[in-house]
């Protein structure tokens, strides 16, 4: 062994050493279940944990078992005092399991706040809130309901008296005559309605239907990045059949990208409507997008947080959120799709679509979201959608995401003033509509249409 060491020096010494460390570190990490990537691998059991759409039990169930409420009448001013009624609860195990779901996702904590009010400044709040003297009393305390999730890391903060604050809505009753003449003065030159000329083209042919047209951006963001739009120009006036189309004509789109180059399998789907929302042309568009090696970074983070979820509790993530909102009556399903008005909104009116891949059910209900909102003359939206990766695209495994749609308003279409500040951007979300309200408009929208359809 003495003459051995003799033969090594001092620099091998030091290879032979750094090896051996090595070594060590990858048996460390696979002792504990870590990837080189650091996303942590879920044993078998947890990838069978798959997402569930349909709970066992209905929010009047919910609502008199385990709040002792006789109609499902929730707000979400009432909110915090609701779950502290319904963790309470000893007499229903159900409602104890609901009740440590919700805590273990969710921290929900009430804040109140006081403001002195001069005279002199008492008639111009009294003007902005309509000369409503019940509302003018609670200026003096206000209360704020803040939802965070645990997992996700979003936070809200309901504040349902800053609605009544100058220029929080500003949906001008003369919205429609403003989108008609945007309509009839971007007609004429629009690049989309002479797309074989006025637009660019992807290296793979044009992916199209009868009612579908598609190009590439010219500026793209990613290694494949289009545009689908209908043929028909209106900003707003869009058929059920005509957004089923285009989103179906979009999958097309993905699967063409994926077989030019398959290391790019992670799809996005983009949708801003009305120069408000930031949609650069008028005529209504999808921007579409494929990009490698994961999701973009808030879906992906969302996408590691369920699995965090699920190596926590081996449940299912979405299916827990579905099953929460579901019990405070926050939730309407259509076929194998559901929408959810969600406990924390990134902006106002938020709903989110779930699906467990993209079918006609989801993509409906998308068109029904969009529509609850129309019905509000409340034109200006953006909805961000992610589906399952191309190459398990129709059977996703439980780690990755299903398909998902975000959608939100962005305030008056007419109002010169912007919907997101420093506070929205930096730190938290502030949002003055109610869940419930918002879930009551979407079940309006889909009575009225999926009921014909």
């Amino acid at each position: 062994m003495r003459n051995m060491r003799a033969r090594f020096t001092a620099r091998e010494w030091i290879f032979l050493t750094l090896g051996i460390a090595n070594i060590t570190v990858l048996v460390i990490l696979a002792y504990f279940g870590c990837n080189l990537d650091g996303h942590r691998p879920h044993s078998s059991s947890e990838v069978l944990v798959a997402l569930e759409l349909e709970p066992n039990f209905t929010p009047k169930w919910f609502a008199q078992e385990c709040v002792g409420a006789v109609t499902v009448g929730f707000s979400v001013e009432n909110l915090f005092d609701m779950v502290a009624t319904w963790c309470n609860v000893r007499r229903s195990q159900r409602c104890r399991q609901l009740c440590e779901k919700f805590n273990g996702i969710y921290s929900l904590s009430k804040r109140e706040g006081q403001v002195v009010l001069p005279d002199t400044f008492v008639p111009k709040v009294r003007k902005w809130l309509g000369g409503n003297e019940e509302l003018l009393k609670q200026v003096n305390r206000q209360s704020v309901t803040s939802v965070f999730n645990i997992y996700t890391h979003e936070g809200t903060l309901f504040s349902p008296l800053r609605a009544k604050r100058p220029g929080s809505g500003d949906f001008s009753p003369d919205v429609d005559k403003y989108i008609d003449e945007l309509n009839r003065n971007s007609e004429k030159d629009c690049d989309f309605c002479n797309y074989k000329t006025m637009t660019a083209q992807s290296v793979f042919p044009r992916v199209e239907s009868k009612l579908t047209a598609s190009a590439s951006n010219a500026f793209i963001y990613d290694g494949f990045h289009g545009l689908l739009f209908p043929r028909s120009h209106h900003p707003v006036k869009f058929s059920e059949e005509e957004v089923v189309d285009m989103m179906q004509t979009t999958i097309k789109w993905f699967k063409a990208g994926y077989n030019v180059d398959r290391s790019f399998k992670y799809p996005h789907m983009m949708w801003d409507i009305l120069p408000k929302a930031s949609a650069s042309q008028p005529h209504p568009h999808v921007q579409v997008s494929l990009s490698p090696d994961h999701h973009y970074g808030q879906m992906e983070h969302l996408r590691i947080s369920a699995n965090q979820y699920a190596a926590d509790h081996n449940r299912n993530y979405f299916t827990d959120v579905i099953e929460l909102h579901h019990a405070l009556g926050l939730t309407v399903k259509v076929g194998q799709a559901v929408a959810i008005a969600y406990l924390t909104p990134r902006k106002t009116n938020e709903v989110i679509v779930l699906s467990k891949t993209a079918t006609d059910d989801f993509f409906r209900l998308i068109f029904y979201v969009i529509q609850a909102l129309f019905d509000q003359k409340i034109y200006a939206i953006s909805s961000a959608t992610v589906f399952p990766a191309l190459h398990h695209f129709e059977n996703p495994p439980a780690n990755d995401l299903p398909a998902m749609s975000r959608i939100i308003s962005r305030g008056g279409a007419t109002s010169p003033r912007g919907d997101i500040s420093a506070m929205e951007l930096f730190g938290a979300s502030n949002v003055f509509s109610d869940p419930w309200n918002v879930i009551a408009n979407v079940q309006k929208s889909v009575y009225k249409r999926a009921t014909r359809s």
